[in-house]
């Protein structure tokens, strides 16, 4: 979404009072589909290596990076036309692989919380990841009360995730610091 040295959005100059309800400014935007021009994501160094799929943290490279370009002042565009096709882990994947997911992604996001407060000293980043964290939490107690096993299981998963993921990402400091 953003382009040339000055690292402006493509399509800052057509968001006008008439089609604002097309191109939704914010503050963050979920990093299903995310496009950037080369130039922008190399001046803000990337993806961090550490979240994503596959990594030591297994989520969050996505929100790192648009927390990282959010607090360098640059704002994000979401355009309602666009559609990508996320894959839900609770419904699509089996059993034990959602619960694996929900645990790998709130794992991340808790390591994304512990960067984010310690490392990054974001603290609007951080307001963020805590409601996020506050409103799973709470999910539990919904879902139960609903009878909807599966669903508070998910969320009791990835609120152990969020735990273990803050815990270790803090501990990997302090041996960083003591080393």
């Amino acid at each position: 979404m953003y382009q040339g040295e000055d690292l402006t959005p493509y399509h800052k100059n057509s968001v006008t009072k008439e089609n604002q309800k097309i191109y939704n400014e914010g503050k963050y935007i979920f990093g299903a589909l995310l496009v950037i021009k080369k130039d922008c994501f190399d001046k803000l160094n990337g993806f961090d290596e550490s979240f994503g799929v596959g990594s030591k943290y297994g989520g969050g490279e996505d929100a790192d990076f648009l927390f990282r370009m959010n607090k360098k002042g640059l704002i994000t565009l979401r355009d309602p036309r666009v559609y990508c096709f996320h894959k839900s882990f609770i419904e699509e994947y089996s059993f034990f692989e959602g619960y694996k997911k929900g645990y790998n992604n709130g794992f991340g996001s808790g390591a994304l919380l512990a960067k984010h407060l310690f490392i990054e000293n974001n603290f609007s980043a951080t307001f963020k990841i805590i409601y996020e964290f506050a409103l799973s939490f709470f999910a539990i107690f919904y879902y139960l009360a609903k009878l909807n096993l599966r669903m508070a299981m998910h969320h009791l998963i990835s609120q152990l995730g969020k735990f273990f993921g803050s815990f270790i990402f803090i501990i990997n400091i302090f041996y960083k610091i003591l080393k």
